[in-house]
């Protein structure tokens, strides 16, 4: 990112090959991020897109898995940014 320039986290997509369902949140440097807590996540395709969370410079983003049901399998997870300049 160069100076001037904001990164919005709007949105993700996941989904599990098998299983019933893993529960995931995003931290940002070890903090959860509002709106990105208690994703279900399950065999079906789905977009969770609460509020828009803001992201500087050097900031590490986590995915915690913190619940699993049914042995889930090979997670996709995807992250959808928006760069303001």
């Amino acid at each position: 990112m160069t100076a001037g320039q904001a990164v919005k986290l709007v949105s993700v997509r996941h989904r599990i090959n098998s299983g019933t369902s893993a529960t995931v949140k995003l931290q940002n440097n070890g903090a959860d991020i509002t709106g990105f807590t208690g994703i279900s996540v399950t065999t079906t395709a789905t977009t969770t897109d609460p509020a828009d969370a803001t992201l500087a410079d050097g900031d590490m983003l986590q995915l915690v898995v913190t619940a699993t049901s049914g042995s889930p399998q090979n997670m996709s997870f995807s992250l959808f940014f928006e760069t303001v300049v």
